[in-house]
């Protein structure tokens, strides 16, 4: 089941009109520095540790939506 959708192609994900668009699309995400780069590291498992309240949920909801 999870392997039948392939993951974005890397020309999709470092094109230069993401990178351009990329605040634009952040902002409304309301994710800091730190969220953001966990939002949009490449492809593949990610590992979250973070004490609570400090957003893992929303994070890993925006990532499964980033790709």
């Amino acid at each position: 089941m999870f392997g039948s959708v392939p993951p974005p192609t890397p020309e999709v994900r470092g094109s230069a009109f993401l990178r351009q668009c990329l605040p634009r699309i952040a902002d409304p995400l309301e994710l800091n520095p730190t969220q953001l780069e966990v939002v949009t590291a490449p492809f593949g498992p990610i590992l979250v540790i973070a004490g609570a309240g400090s957003g893992k949920t929303k994070v890993l909801a925006r990532r499964a939506a980033w790709y």
